[in-house]
């Protein structure tokens, strides 16, 4: 998903519907197209999850009225985690010695147990959604009822898509004074194999004309607003459609700050959603500037078609390059070509990734240095891929 930005028109999170954002101009911003599914499961209606507290049982059908001890299971904390098992949970309750903990009718791994808790670790399922936890001690059983939430597995994979964006516009030659802006999406996606580079172009150090971008189921947490914070700011991110997609393009940049890691603050939504939190779920680069073409001038430079680009710093994961083409009269849209590049200082846009040029014609060439995130997600194993963006904005001349 790339927020594509033309001067003096609507910023538009381009393939999400009505997901629109407004704004005077920027780059873009990054995503798929996304499209909105539940969260695994919505816990079962009827029995309370309140079982009745552990004690002693006095069998009718035995004539010398042996006691059995009756356990009681209250809580599962944590009470998510991935469906390829492995998660350490605790147990609270009542128990005795002989106690076994179910999760789903299959056994978990008892390490630790005492008369009030038991940790233990979930079994491997194929199922998502709610579950009982149910504890046996062979003489009585009590369960839990919709104790533990299975989610999709996603080692390997992405459980985030989005954005936080600074971005440094520079040149005396636009309409208004240059501006610095900042923006930022986010969406919890159903598993799937991305990086923000993939919605620029096929491969890394290569080029593309109107790239078609990716696609992502979200999953919805059900809360009106995500937070980020940091020591200095929190960044407030709205829901917007579709479900399950959280964003905003007027973020100020003053809080927004190059260099900084942002934490997510825990999600509250509805009944289905876990309520995590994440630190460090993203960080801005550092300051970053592009030297060629010099567009930090009071006149935009002319390029060739074969459009050179270079760039210091301290380098980041990769370099992402969004240039919006304008005619030279009505200033209409006439095509983006998007690059996905090593970061190491320099690269040259193939002349022939353009189907036309025209010259005169207006550039749009923004530069963005991108850090990816590391943090893995607690209910389902997926990489966090949040990256942070440092853009530096500019214009110039088809020559």
């Amino acid at each position: 998903m790339r927020l594509v930005v033309p001067v003096l028109a609507p910023l538009t999170l381009v393939g999400c519907g009505s997901l629109n954002y407004y704004g005077d101009k920027g780059p873009p911003g990054g995503g798929g197209t996304v499209s909105t599914q539940s969260t695994p499961s919505t816990p079962s209606s009827g029995d309370d999850d309140t079982v009745d507290s552990g004690s002693p049982n006095t069998d009718p059908s035995s004539s010398s009225g042996t006691v059995h001890f009756q356990p009681a299971v209250t809580s599962v904390t944590p009470s998510f985690g991935s469906n390829l098992g492995g998660e350490t949970i605790t147990v609270e309750g009542s128990f005795d010695h002989s106690t076994r903990i179910l999760v789903d009718g299959v056994g978990a791994t008892i390490t630790s147990q005492n008369s009030i808790e038991i940790t233990a670790i979930v079994p491997s399922t194929n199922a998502t959604g709610w579950v009982d936890v149910e504890a046996d001690n062979g003489a009585d059983s009590v369960r839990l009822k919709d104790g533990f939430q299975y989610w999709q597995d996603g080692t390997g994979l992405a459980g985030t898509f989005g954005w936080l964006s600074f971005v440094h516009e520079v040149g005396g030659y636009w309409l208004y004074p240059p501006t610095d802006l900042a923006t930022g999406a986010l969406g919890f996606i159903e598993p799937d194999d991305w990086e923000l580079w993939q919605d620029y172009a096929p491969s890394m150090d290569s080029c593309a004309f109107n790239y078609a971008e990716t696609t992502h189921t979200l999953y919805d947490p059900g809360a009106s607003e995500v937070d980020l914070s940091s020591s200095a700011a929190t960044l407030a991110l709205q829901s917007t459609p579709p479900a399950g997609a959280y964003g905003n393009s007027n973020l100020s940049a003053t809080q927004v700050t190059p260099g900084t890691v942002y934490d997510l603050d825990p999600v509250t939504g509805n009944a289905d959603w876990p309520g995590f939190g994440i630190k460090k779920v993203v960080k801005v680069p550092g300051t970053f500037t592009v030297s060629t073409p010099a567009m930090n001038k009071s006149i935009p430079p002319t390029v060739p078609q074969s459009i050179s680009l270079s760039w210091g710093g301290s380098p980041g994961d990769y370099v992402l390059v969004f240039i919006l083409r304008q005619t030279e009269y009505y200033y209409a849209d006439d095509g983006v070509v998007t690059c996905a590049v090593a970061d190491d200082g320099s690269f040259t846009i193939p002349a022939n990734v353009w189907p036309t040029w025209t010259a005169g014609e207006f550039l749009h060439v923004e530069v963005g240095r991108v850090l990816e995130s590391s943090t893995i997600l607690p209910h389902n194993n997926a990489e966090n891929r949040m990256p942070g963006i440092y853009w530096y904005y500019g214009g110039a001349i088809a020559n």
